[in-house]
C-alpha cells in the first residue's frame, strides 16, 4: 500500500501558491509582514486538516515529507519521553526549551523545504484544530509532532473527523491571489 497522498498537479499549484514565502530578503518584522505569516501559516494548517488527512485511511502510514522516518528517529531520539498528545505551548517556546529545539530543527534547515516557516500545530490533539488550541511554530517542527502523532496512532480519523469539520471555512484570498 502506497504512503504518499496523491494530488493532481492543479492541487500542487494551489497549495505551492498557499505557502510560498512572499518576503523579500532583509525586510523587517511588522505587523502587517506578522499577518501575512500567520496567513500563510494558516493557509498550511488547513491544507493539512481538510485536504491532506480527509484523503488518508490510515494515518499511520501518511507521508508528509520525503524524510518522515529521518525526522520522527531524531526526534523520538532528542525528546524520547515527551507526551505529544497535549503540549503546552511553555514546552515548545519557553528560554530553556527553545535552545535544544533551535539545535535539533537546525539539523533539517538544508533537507526541508520552507522549515523555518510559521504553521499552526495543534496543542491538545485530542481537540478540534482552531484559534484557541493552535500555536505557531517552525513546519520542521510542526512536521515532527504531527508525524510522531500519526505514528504513534494518536491522530485517528474519528476525533480528526471533528478537527476537520470544525476548520471548513476556506482561507480567505488576499487581492491578486489565485
Amino acid at each position: 500500500m502506497s504512503r504518499h497522498i496523491a494530488l493532481d498537479e492543479k492541487q500542487i499549484d494551489e497549495l505551492a501558491d498557499k505557502t510560498r514565502n512572499p518576503f523579500p530578503e532583509g525586510v523587517k518584522n511588522d505587523a502587517e509582514i506578522e499577518m501575512k505569516w500567520a496567513k500563510l501559516a494558516f493557509n498550511f494548517s488547513y491544507t493539512f486538516y481538510n485536504v491532506l488527512l480527509p484523503r488518508c485511511k490510515d494515518l499511520k502510514k501518511i507521508t508528509l515529507t520525503p524524510i518522515d522516518e529521518e525526522i520522527y528517529s531524531k526526534f523520538r531520539s532528542t525528546f524520547p519521553s515527551l507526551d505529544i498528545s497535549v503540549i503546552s505551548e511553555d514546552l515548545l517556546k519557553s528560554s530553556a526549551t527553545k535552545t535544544l529545539w533551535a539545535l535539533f530543527l537546525e539539523h533539517f534547515k538544508e533537507r526541508i523545504s520552507q522549515w523555518n516557516m510559521g504553521s499552526l500545530v495543534r496543542l491538545d490533539s485530542s481537540k478540534p484544530w482552531g484559534e484557541d488550541n493552535c500555536t505557531l511554530v517552525p513546519r520542521i517542527q510542526f512536521y515532527c509532532i504531527e508525524i510522531a502523532r500519526n505514528r504513534e496512532g494518536i491522530n485517528q480519523l474519528g476525533h480528526l473527523k471533528t478537527s476537520i469539520d470544525s476548520t471548513k471555512k476556506e482561507p480567505k484570498k488576499e487581492e491578486g491571489e489565485k
